[in-house]
């Protein structure tokens, strides 16, 4: 699905912003420490797409373009995660408009850290089945 074009050279990652929504984090060259944060408004059939400004922010580090995030469109923020070096450095990112938070974690865990969306749902699951 092609991207707008506005958006398109500044992208850095994707997540599922709600059921039918995605969402783009981005950033300018310029200034790589500005965080902007676009949802899809409108996925048409004939693969035309609009998105909004749902976002901006500052971090106190450039993010990488692999890793991944998760949104809360009720609080307005981002939690990232990513994952430095051979010493298995990673990052938690929390971000906001107006808040920046980083946790550090080292450890010689060979883990790979993933930020997943789980969606708990009302039907039950039968055992022994």
């Amino acid at each position: 699905m092609p991207l707008p074009n506005s958006i398109m050279d500044r992208a850095t990652a994707l997540s599922a912003f709600t059921e039918d929504q995605l969402c783009l984090l981005t950033h300018l060259d310029d200034n790589p420490l500005d965080l902007y944060v676009w949802v899809t408004t409108k996925i048409e059939s004939n693969e035309v797409m609009s998105c909004s400004k749902f976002l901006t922010a500052k971090t106190n580090t450039k993010l990488s373009r692999w890793m991944n995030f998760l949104s809360d469109h009720e609080n307005n923020v981002l939690v990232c995660c990513e994952k430095y070096g051979v010493p298995n450095d990673v990052f938690l990112h929390i971000v906001g408009e107006d808040k920046y938070i980083q946790v550090h974690y080292s450890g010689e865990s060979k883990l790979t850290f993933q930020l997943t969306y789980y969606v708990p749902s009302l039907v039950q699951i039968q055992q022994g089945v």
